[in-house]
């Protein structure tokens, strides 16, 4: 009984086990931030996607159709360098949230230059790595973990937690090759996912065909830019006048998110605010919990019935004891 019993609990187990490791594989928790399409309006699109201008005139950040990767467009972002001699993109989510461990998305620009990607969490994190981009289109991966922060001394990012972050493309007069600054110029990206894993980071790019880009989780109802994109310092940045602290290694200015007024439409929003990561695992996982109980189940109703067996030997010694007694009368 003991060896049977053993079997089925080490055969319980081991079944668990493969499951969880297959659950834990199957899906990357991913968050698609923006679908970039012409029945986008600039308004709603710069309500989260939008420029540190600095001084007006320094980057324009609008719906490109004449430019297409995934859908019918894609979002353009123009530089003009010559005025403070740097521009940005960045992308102010509506409120905290998971920043997840890295993020994907397709770009082109019509010169080659060098663009550094920042992540900025909680104002005092800043995590860089600077993406190889030309007049080829390609897909660019970034995880954080492998990006270098601007300072050793700043705070370590814990991705399990909610943060209040927000994301910078930027250029100056040195991010181009051989020392031949394109004062003007233009960029586009599409097809921004966040993700989390052990994606590797790619910042040449690779150049792939367009996919089907899954539908982007947006809010069910009408949202705008809450107070926490607003910069932490107690100083309440506007979209004319942003706040701007000076990058060391580029000598370009960073913005702090501005407050916007304008209300997001559920059917033209392109950006939504990141989820928790283990959102997407929600149907494995409760396909592991069923599991788990399936296979408690049988094992309890294995001990059971072993146990059952088990007490049915004192109720035949009676029997046993008699024949016993008939045996000795019979011998003497």
């Amino acid at each position: 009984m003991k060896k049977i019993l053993m079997f089925v609990l080490c055969a319980a187990l081991c079944l668990t086990t493969l499951f969880t490791l297959f659950a834990s594989a199957a899906t990357t928790p991913e968050l698609w931030l923006s679908d970039f399409k012409s029945s986008l309006s600039n308004d709603f699109l710069n309500i989260n996607w939008k420029a540190n201008e600095g001084q007006p005139g320094n980057a324009d950040i609008t719906i490109d159709k004449s430019v297409t990767y995934a859908t019918d467009a894609t979002l353009k972002w123009a530089w003009n360098l010559g005025l403070q001699g740097w521009s940005q993109l960045n992308y102010v989510p509506d409120n905290d949230g998971y920043i997840y461990t890295g993020v994907q998305f397709w770009a082109k620009s019509d010169t080659p230059v060098q663009v550094e990607v920042t992540l900025v969490v909680d104002w005092v994190t800043n995590l860089k790595c600077k993406i190889d981009v030309d007049t080829t289109g390609k897909v660019y991966t970034i995880n954080w973990r492998d990006s270098q922060k601007s300072k050793p001394a700043e705070p370590d990012v814990d991705f399990a937690k909610k943060h209040t972050w927000y994301m910078i493309m930027g250029c100056d007069l040195n991010s181009f090759y051989d020392n031949d600054p394109a004062v003007t110029g233009t960029m586009w990206v599409d097809q921004v996912r966040l993700f989390s894993g052990s994606e590797p980071t790619n910042l040449k790019g690779t150049v792939m065909n367009p996919i089907e880009q899954a539908k982007p989780v947006v809010s069910t109802t009408p949202s705008k830019p809450a107070d926490s994109s607003t910069p932490a310092q107690g100083n309440q940045g506007t979209q004319s006048t942003p706040d701007t602290t000076q990058n060391e290694s580029t000598g370009q200015e960073q913005s702090s998110p501005n407050e916007s007024g304008n209300e997001s439409d559920v059917s033209t929003a392109s950006t939504a605010t990141p989820a928790a990561p283990g959102n997407s695992n929600q149907p494995v996982i409760i396909l592991l919990i069923v599991f788990i109980v399936v296979v408690i189940v049988a094992a309890g109703a294995v001990i059971f019935l072993l146990l059952k067996k088990g007490t049915k030997s004192p109720a035949a010694m009676p029997d046993e004891i008699d024949t016993q007694d008939e045996n000795e009368d019979s011998n003497q």
